[in-house]
């Protein structure tokens, strides 16, 4: 496009700038929308950081709880096996062994309890 004269350039480039107001404009636009999304990208890191580290504190509570009851429950194993040892060997001591097994019994809903209430 050939300008014929100084008014024709001023207005060719009127449009042109005009077109880069615009552009910026719209960059402009775009920018806000891009810095929200960060913004709301960044929320939505923090808060699932934190989900994750609540979740895994609370599996961490649940291996601990597990492992106590495992460590309960095989106590409670010895115990039986020596009162079967025991009853096998005819022991004279049956008011021991009932204590025992009392204690087991205890023991037994102490854990049952645990459990209920943790899970």
């Amino acid at each position: 496009m050939a300008v014929k004269n100084r008014s024709e350039l001023t207005i060719v480039l009127e449009r042109i700038e005009d077109k880069f107001q615009m552009i910026s404009e719209g960059y402009s636009v775009l920018s806000g929308k891009v810095d929200n999304l960060e913004e709301k990208f960044d929320s939505f890191k923090e808060e699932t950081e934190n989900n994750f580290k609540t979740v895994f504190k609370y599996m961490s509570d649940v291996d601990d709880t597990l492992e106590d009851i495992e460590d309960r429950l095989s106590v409670l194993e010895e115990d039986i096996k020596y009162i079967k040892m025991e009853l096998k060997r005819g022991t004279k001591d049956k008011e021991a062994l009932k204590v025992r097994v009392l204690r087991m019994e205890i023991e037994l809903k102490m854990l049952k309890k645990q459990v209920e209430a943790r899970f």
